[in-house]
């Protein structure tokens, strides 16, 4: 925070962080750590009940988000090219637009191990069905995500999922329960990633079966308005009891 804001943080009681990542991050620009509070944020997990996916022959790997370069979209391109080339069978899908879409369509319609596995759909108003329809889906930030709210709406739909190991996202990925994590921006420990679970259809049920327990769990509406609640009591007062109310973590 700037001197300014360090100055107009000293007004208030409580700051709200949708991640423990971000948390930790305003506690080290110096706001007061007592004062910082992590409540993630909450999905409607009931209307994102896991869905039945079409027969196929191949495991389809996706990926949905702006198409700008700290989004790592390409980092998912060169992973699939490798984990192709060395004897992977799956089919990729990725939706989006921004500038590095062009880029991104050239490259792909220029392999030939990637043009006829490789969708690049551009812009896609049902994105949350085309997440429902994979089955892995790829988060592939190379800059740390506050707490993607792709990577939340795939889990409760049920589908497995594989994202860097940075940002909000081990927040939301528990790495061999319900997902892959890997390094932030390694195109080849991605490609290690996606070839454990192309080649393991069990896994990518149990982790979708788990991501699903973890969205009831930990991230739906009730409990994140829960957890505001528990954030007014504790400042107001309440006579209501604080039942059911979410956990209050600090950094």
């Amino acid at each position: 925070p700037t001197a300014f804001q360090r100055f107009a943080a000293r007004g208030i009681d409580r700051f709200l962080c949708v991640s423990g990542s971000v948390a930790e991050h305003y506690a080290e620009q110096g706001l007061r750590r007592d004062r910082i509070l992590t409540v993630h944020d909450g999905i409607d997990v009931a209307r994102l009940a896991p869905r039945s996916r079409a027969a196929r022959s191949r495991p389809l790997i996706g990926w949905a988000g702006r198409l700008v370069a700290w989004k790592g979209a390409s980092l998912l391109v060169s992973a699939a090219e490798t984990a192709l080339s060395r004897g992977a069978d799956a089919d990729f899908i990725g939706a989006g637009e921004g500038p590095e879409l062009p880029g991104l369509r050239e490259r792909i319609d220029g392999s030939k191990l990637l043009r006829d596995r490789f969708r690049c759909v551009g812009f896609r108003s049902d994105a949350r069905d085309l997440i429902a329809e994979c089955d892995v889906f790829v988060n592939t930030s190379i800059e740390p995500e506050p707490f993607s709210h792709s990577a939340l709406e795939a889990t409760a739909l049920g589908v497995a999922l594989v994202a860097p190991a940075c940002g909000g996202l081990p927040e939301i990925v528990a790495h061999g329960a319900s997902g892959l994590l890997f390094e932030t921006g390694d195109a080849r420990a991605l490609a290690g990633a996606l070839e454990k679970l192309i080649g393991d259809p069990g896994a990518r049920t149990r982790f979708g079966m788990e991501g699903r327990r973890r969205a009831e769990r930990l991230f739906s509406l009730e409990r994140h308005v829960a957890a505001i609640e528990a954030v007014y009591d504790s400042l107001f007062g309440s006579s209501g009891g604080g039942h059911g109310r979410g956990p209050l973590t600090r950094p």
